[in-house]
């Protein structure tokens, strides 16, 4: 479980809170769409959970790991049950696609008789195991993201935390990455999603949790999006 009472948090540089009184808990194998408009605090929000940054005021816990409290020298413990993919992206442009990949593993000295086999098969998730020798330069904005996502779960998190990773690309790969994300859902892997695109949302209906000027305005169960979504398009949706 994901625990978050009620935080408060402001960067240094700033009067205003980023984050207001936040609290919910987000339950293991769950997908929650995070939405809300550009500043509500949903980049903050993820970094929270991921260690990147720590609460002002109030209580941060990841399954075994209370954020608050977690030494620094501990953090690279609760990076591998936690996965994350940031607008910056930061690929290694003239490496391959199976360097950039396999750099997260040599860093946390995974075995390496093990790890080209684990590398293969995190290309293979994410449907990029043929292109494993091209290199980063040579892929398109897509198979970008998609890199991304294989660096993030390559240590097989529990937890992945994606920050608009669908923004700026046609329909066919928006829905391609959505796709992506609900099937390392279903093999048991805690989903939060960062976005703006609320059509993705009746693409593919699962919790919300709406911000706005840093505090949860709404948080909706995959049921009530789904009587909603029946409400405006008939009884497609309801399951």
């Amino acid at each position: 479980m994901i625990r978050l009472k009620n935080i408060f948090h402001k960067y240094d540089n700033s009067e205003e809170y980023t984050l207001k009184n936040i609290t919910c808990d987000i339950e293991q194998g769950e997908f929650i769409y995070l939405t809300g408009a550009a500043e509500s605090g949903k980049t903050t929000f993820l970094k929270l959970m991921c260690g990147d940054l720590n609460a002002g005021k109030g209580f941060v816990s990841v399954h075994s790991y209370a954020l608050n409290r977690l030494k620094k020298n501990k953090t690279y413990l609760l990076r591998r049950q936690v996965g994350a993919v940031f607008r910056d992206y930061e690929l290694l442009e003239y490496k391959t696609v199976y360097e950039n990949v396999a750099y997260v593993l040599e860093v946390t000295q995974y075995p390496v008789g093990k790890l080209e086999q684990r590398v293969l098969e995190t290309l293979a998730m994410v449907g990029l195991k043929y292109k494993a020798l091209d290199s980063v330069s040579n892929c398109s904005v897509e198979e970008r993201r998609r890199i991304a996502i294989a660096r993030a779960m390559v240590n097989d998190p529990r937890v992945l935390l994606v920050d608009e990773v669908t923004s700026n690309l046609n329909a066919k790969p928006r829905i391609n990455i959505l796709n992506l994300l609900h099937k390392i859902n279903k093999m048991g892997t805690t989903v939060v999603m960062a976005t703006q695109e609320l059509d993705l949302i009746d693409h593919m209906p699962s919790r919300m949790i709406e911000l706005e000027d840093g505090a949860i305005k709404s948080d909706r169960t995959k049921n009530h999006i789904l009587l909603i979504l029946s409400d405006k398009m008939g009884e497609y949706y309801i399951s």
